[in-house]
């Protein structure tokens, strides 16, 4: 036997264990996840669409003010509120809701919770539809102004500007392939 030979038996393996831990965790995490969410008058559902069941529910109704929170550092200003955390390209969102006669503060990216979430279309749509539905059936949620632009959301009509959109990701990719440019000029 060869090195190549054991090499490419090496490589295979790795990719076989790599491709069963996918799957394991695929069917592991089937009955967790979450692959549609759905905002309406109502509140919030994350449905699983594996097994046909609602897998979270948030009515507008359990949404709860921000004072009735216990806070360690300094509270924030506004009920919802949203932070891009370190080694994440998404928001997350973050508001108090009233469970079992206990506020906890609730986070979601809007992104669901499946395992491809990176590829989920409709983000923008649903935080709009998000902060229209807390305006109009809970208008004494205050949300932090600076998520409508931070998401292209204009917030005299809540219309989502994709020119602005557009532009911000074809300025982005420009500047990722100058900065690649650039390396591979000073590193050759």
């Amino acid at each position: 036997m060869g090195l190549d030979v054991i090499a490419s038996v090496f490589l295979f393996l790795i990719f076989f264990i790599a491709l069963a831990g996918i799957v394991v965790l695929l069917i592991y995490s089937r009955k967790k996840m979450s692959t549609t969410t759905i905002i309406d008058q109502k509140g919030i559902r994350y449905l699983n669409t594996f097994n046909n069941r609602i897998a979270k529910d948030l009515p507008l109704s359990s949404f709860a003010k921000r004072e009735k929170l216990e806070h360690v550092f300094e509270p924030p200003k506004y009920d919802i509120t949203s932070t891009r955390p370190m080694k994440s390209l998404y928001d997350q969102f973050y508001w108090p809701v009233l469970i079992d006669n206990k506020v906890i503060v609730h986070n979601d990216a809007f992104l669901g919770r499946l395992f491809f979430a990176m590829f989920y279309a409709n983000r923008l749509e649903l935080i709009r539809t998000f902060l229209l539905g807390v305006e109009h059936n809970r208008p004494d949620i205050t949300v932090d102004p600076v998520i409508f632009p931070n998401h292209y959301i204009d917030p005299e009509n809540s219309s989502i500007d994709y020119r602005q959109q557009k532009r911000t990701r074809i300025m982005s990719a420009v500047f990722f392939i100058l900065v690649l440019g650039l390396i591979y000029y000073f590193v050759d």
